[in-house]
């Protein structure tokens, strides 16, 4: 390697700094690297540099340890070299959609039929192409007259959530052949954990214990880059949920209703300020999800709280702690609170002398 050459990370790789350590995202293959924060920070501040002024930014590590870093950047294509210092700038995301109020609509339904009309989806979506529709299906159904009414709409996926006792009455394989929109069938309550394939549909079946932690920490999948993380909520933004009695709220997990759409049109509650107010809460505003590295790719489904000082908090702690780097199930998990680190609604606070030394127990151990 010429030491007068210029490093710089490559355009499609996204970076995103926590507190422990950060991620370098491949945002063509959803893939994902973990990195010393020492070489994110120097990436922050330095996004084009030369290789032999690397260890004089970095003191602290051996020429070894940069040699090695350097030579994962270049062999994963995730940076290159080049003779001359040059600025590479990143196209910020484009909206894929001019007119779309939402992406995802999910409904419930049980023995009626939901009290959505076809007509108010297609207007919801807009031109946008990839939306998704999700049935929340309260009880036994006829989902192919559901499915059939539905399919209609200009929605591009269809997603399915049953109740283990309820899946028994259904034929999958014949369902899915026949509803080529629908995607996946999400079955919750189930003995054990399994997934399964149908034509072109995923069958996930979850316990109840997986149920929760997915919907509290949603890496138990490789998730792609989210291109709106630093602007929108990962999961909130541009999503609406319709109870069976026409309730609008923000999602399935909401407790608030928004409006109703048997009294209003649903475009016009989506278009209402306080209902918009959940999407544009982005990670980087939530305590604890803040100093979380997977920031740019979780979508967790807590429900947000704001505090008087106007900062945002979730009640439910997540299954990740970015502070050890430790998940739930994992030999050295801890909570947050047994670290030291109290997330409430008085405020965010976090026990330094608790804190340095649970860390430095952890490190210790997984040295």
């Amino acid at each position: 390697m010429v030491t007068t050459h210029y490093l710089q990370l490559n355009p499609h790789i996204q970076l995103c700094t926590g507190y422990s350590r950060s991620l370098l995202i491949d945002t063509h293959t959803s893939n994902y690297w973990f990195i010393h924060n020492d070489y994110a920070h120097l990436f922050e501040k330095n996004p084009c540099i030369q290789l032999k002024n690397i260890q004089q930014h970095l003191p602290h590590h051996s020429e070894h340890d940069i040699k090695t870093f350097v030579n994962l950047l270049l062999s994963e294509n995730l940076g290159f070299l080049s003779p001359i210092s040059q600025k590479i700038k990143t196209n910020p995301p484009q909206s894929s959609s001019n007119t779309a109020l939402v992406h995802t609509i999910s409904v419930e339904t049980s023995q009626k039929m939901p009290v959505l009309e076809v007509e108010t989806i297609n207007e919801c979506f807009g031109d946008y192409s990839a939306g998704t529709l999700v049935f929340h299906c309260l009880s036994t159904i006829n989902l192919y007259t559901l499915l059939t009414h539905y399919s209609t709409s200009s929605a591009e996926n269809i997603h399915l959530f049953l109740d283990y006792t309820h899946a028994s009455a259904y034929d999958f394989k014949r369902l899915c052949k026949f509803a080529p929109k629908l995607k996946q069938i999400t079955i919750t309550l189930s003995p054990r954990e399994k997934t399964d394939k149908k034509e072109n549909c995923y069958l996930i079946y979850l316990t109840s214990e997986s149920d929760q932690l997915n919907r509290k920490y949603s890496l138990l999948q490789r998730q792609p880059l989210i291109p709106t993380w630093q602007t929108h909520h990962n999961y909130f933004n541009k999503r609406v949920h319709i109870t069976q009695r026409g309730e609008v709220k923000n999602a399935f997990e909401a407790r608030y209703s928004m409006g109703n759409i048997l009294t209003e049109h649903l475009r016009n509650i989506l278009k209402k300020k306080e209902f918009q107010a959940y999407w544009k809460i982005t990670k980087n505003q939530i305590d604890v999800c803040n100093d979380c590295e997977f920031r740019a790719i979780c979508i967790d489904q807590r429900m947000l709280k704001k505090r008087a000082n106007g900062t945002w908090f979730a009640k439910e702690e997540c299954t990740y702690n970015p502070y050890i780097c430790q998940e739930m199930g994992d030999k050295n998990y801890l909570t947050l609170n047994q670290c030291g680190v109290y997330c409430r609604g008085q405020g965010f606070r976090i026990d330094v002398e608790r804190f340095i030394e649970i860390r430095k127990r952890i490190l210790t151990i997984e040295d």
